[in-house]
């Protein structure tokens, strides 16, 4: 399912961002500008449009590395936290969770640490460290969302500026009579929206994907603490028979 919905966003990017890259360089080279000053003809919108890309295209480079079930749910990590209780060593479990950085390792430490505790206490705290852990992800992800939403709104507002421009040429310069004076109002109208358009589809299309991807490692999260706890409860118990 992810392969299939990772080739119909790179689908769907291409279709969106070939004719616009492609006609933007065409008219640039028609009219004797380069395409990096046909973008600056936007006006000041595209300032804030430009950081809104940077740091789309930042979180979206740093989710595919680290939102990975197999970094946040490091299988080594498991084996040996099994293997450490299974043997009754809950120094040796505690040891391995403080050697790992994934996320399921804070859980398990909290946990672990707890282990005086009785058990219903126990899994309220590494329910409290999950939902604050991935809480924290989510919230996260959330940047993309605005992301998504405030890049159209920029480039309407750089079209509505840009139009303002037209219409005071129209009405203070005769612009009428001289189409080229338009142009400056016009070319921003067009460039803020054409630019705003694909960082937003960007940002939300990759934020609905990162929200699904969370979803399936949260229930996985909450699956493994559930077997740990009874590993774990397995283990106290084995002590107290001693």
């Amino acid at each position: 399912m992810r392969k299939v919905f990772n080739f119909v966003l790179l689908m769907v990017l291409c279709v969106i961002s070939k004719p616009t890259i492609v006609g933007a360089q065409e008219v640039a080279e028609e009219e004797g500008m380069t395409f990096i000053q046909l973008l600056l003809s936007g006006g000041p919108v595209m300032y804030p449009l430009f950081l809104c890309s940077v740091v789309a295209i930042a979180l979206i480079i740093y989710f595919l590395f680290s939102l990975r079930e197999t970094r946040m749910l490091s299988s080594p990590l498991i084996s040996d936290v099994k293997s450490a209780l299974s043997e009754g060593d809950i120094n040796e479990a505690i040891t391995s969770c403080k050697n790992s950085k994934s996320e399921i390792a804070s859980i398990f430490l909290d946990g672990l640490e707890a282990n005086d505790q009785p058990m219903e206490k126990i899994r309220e705290i590494m329910e409290r460290k999950g939902s604050r852990t991935l809480g924290n992800i989510r919230r996260s992800i959330e940047y993309l969302n605005i992301i998504g939403v405030i890049a159209p709104m920029l480039g309407l507002l750089g079209t509505v500026m840009g139009m303002i421009v037209s219409f005071n040429v129209i009405a203070f310069k005769a612009g009428l009579g001289n189409p080229k004076l338009l142009a400056g109002g016009i070319s921003q109208a067009l460039v803020t929206t054409a630019t705003g358009l694909p960082i937003g589809i960007l940002a939300m299309s990759f934020y609905i994907h990162f929200r699904e991807r969370l979803g399936g490692i949260s229930d996985l999260t909450a699956d493994t603490a559930e077997k740990f706890i009874d590993l774990l409860e397995t283990t106290k118990n084995k002590k107290k028979d001693f």
